[in-house]
Formats: structure tokens, C-alpha cells, sequence
């Protein structure tokens, strides 16, 4: 498909915790605090594609958002 003109419709958010979650979990949580059945088609990623260590960086969602995280 060819590109889209305009602004998205949608945003994401980059937000971190003090540690990981899993996927799953993170479905789990997400399923139970919006009170909907997600639709999962689970794949199995090669263990190469995946990264140690990853971070957050919440500045857009604090600009927009007004996000302040707590510790």
C-alpha cells in the first residue's frame, strides 16, 4: 500500500515500569483493568529478535498526557 496523507489517527505512548512484564502479562492486566477478552493469535518469535534490555521514554506522554511517573 502507498502512504497515507494527514496526521494519525491514533498515538502510542513509549511508558515504563521499575521492571519488566511480559506480553502476556501485560495482556492479562490490560484484559482485566478494560473488562474485554483480547483476540491473541500467538506466534513464536526467534529467540535472536528479542533485545536483553529495554527502557521507556515518557516525554510525549507526559507533554500530552501530563504523565508524571512515581516511584
Amino acid at each position: 500500500g502507498g502512504k497515507k496523507k494527514g496526521p494519525a489517527q491514533l498515538r502510542i505512548f513509549n511508558l515504563g515500569n521499575t521492571s519488566p512484564v511480559s506480553v502476556p502479562d501485560l495482556v492479562r492486566i490490560l484484559e482485566e483493568l478494560l473488562k474485554v477478552k483480547a483476540k491473541k493469535n500467538v506466534l513464536r518469535m526467534p529467540s535472536n529478535g528479542d533485545v536483553p534490555f529495554t527502557h521507556a521514554n515518557v516525554t510525549l506522554a507526559s507533554m500530552e498526557l501530563g504523565y508524571k511517573p512515581t516511584t
